[in-house]
């Protein structure tokens, strides 16, 4: 591909809205994010870092909203799945105090990917802060250590009406397939998706 070909594949790929391109992916049609076998590869996301969040930062109750965090370091803390679970114990714990709604998650060796809706009275920073703070208290008490294990702040994504929830969710548990962790979703353990469980076919 030459410089002109691969200047007009970037402008089509920009000109897709973010579920149609999501759905292509999912279907398997030509659009890729660096998934060459074998390669670590992971959802495209802005560096997470505390100068993106700024004080007093708008949140919607009832929005969808995409979050992504990472591991202090991007250590790969969750490989020891143990800790993964204190996790997403923590997600079903924000489900079950009526903070958020989700959809959809997944713990990655290194980050998490969580797909929600904000419930009423909430913030994205106080839902945040309340998950990686509880999990962080329980992971060192296993490790018997000290100190944080995520990265301050966090990148979110606003998700719009046109956009499929079900595409996305299945986007997000698929993430340890596309980075070569696992054959298929149901492989892997740390994830959850409100339209299937593990064990179900996938939904058609």
């Amino acid at each position: 591909m030459d410089v002109r070909e691969r200047r007009a594949a970037i402008r089509y790929i920009s000109s897709i809205p973010v579920g149609a391109a999501l759905a292509a992916i999912c279907s398997k049609k030509e659009i890729h994010i660096g998934n060459r076998p074998g390669q670590y590869c992971h959802m495209a996301y802005r560096k997470p870092n505390s100068k993106a969040l700024r004080k007093n930062r708008f949140s919607e109750p009832g929005r969808p909203y995409l979050v992504t965090t990472s591991c202090l370091d991007r250590q790969p803390i969750f490989s020891d799945q143990t800790l993964g679970a204190l996790v997403a114990g923590e997600i079903r714990n924000s489900d079950e105090s009526n903070r958020t709604f989700t959809y959809a998650y997944v713990v990655m060796p290194d980050h998490i990917h969580w797909l929600f809706q904000l419930r009423p009275r909430q913030t994205l920073s106080s839902v945040i802060r309340r998950v990686k703070g509880r999990s962080s208290f329980r992971i060192n008490q296993i490790r018997q250590s000290s100190g944080p294990i995520w990265q301050t702040g966090f990148h979110d994504r606003a998700v719009r009406a046109e956009e499929s929830l079900e595409t996305l969710g299945n986007y997000v548990i698929h993430n340890p397939v596309r980075a070569g962790l696992v054959l298929g979703a149901d492989d892997y353990p740390l994830w959850d998706l409100m339209w299937r469980r593990h064990g179900e076919p996938d939904r058609g």
